[in-house]
């Protein structure tokens, strides 16, 4: 018996070799589920995003929904029917109505002004791009 104990004791002992085995078997434990909790946390992330991508689409229908409403709300021909309907009284203007603002240009639309000869067509559009001298600017 003594021979067999002086060859345990000359290779690895039974209590060396099993932690071995044990410490093999901890490490190959544990990367399995840390492999099954990345497997679980991908799938979770994959229904999140699934749900996101559904979330959305619902919102993209209803902003395109409300777009064509606001574009139905914005027509003229609807604003003047409901004008209509409501019977407020409103009716388009006649040539007696209109009133036309004079922004002299320079200093020759000016003395045209004072002399009593109305703007042309030159005169409103300059008013209109920001040249002559404005309504809101007082007569010399």
């Amino acid at each position: 018996m003594r021979r067999k104990n002086r060859k345990l004791n000359e290779g690895f002992s039974t209590a060396a070799l099993t932690g071995r085995w044990m410490l093999l078997a901890v490490i190959g434990v544990s990367a399995s589920l840390l492999y099954v909790w990345q497997h679980v946390q991908l799938v979770r992330t994959g229904y999140t995003i699934r749900g996101m991508e559904r979330e959305l689409e619902k919102w993209q229908k209803a902003n395109e929904a409300l777009r064509l409403v606001n574009e139905r709300l914005k027509n003229p021909q609807r604003v003047e029917r409901a004008l209509a309907q409501n019977r407020l009284g409103l009716v388009f203007p006649q040539a007696k109505d209109i009133v036309r603002l004079r922004c002299p240009r320079h200093s020759k639309a000016r003395e045209k002004e004072r002399s009593g000869s109305e703007g042309g067509t030159d005169t409103l559009l300059s008013c209109m791009s920001g040249g002559g001298s404005g309504a809101g600017r007082e007569r010399s």
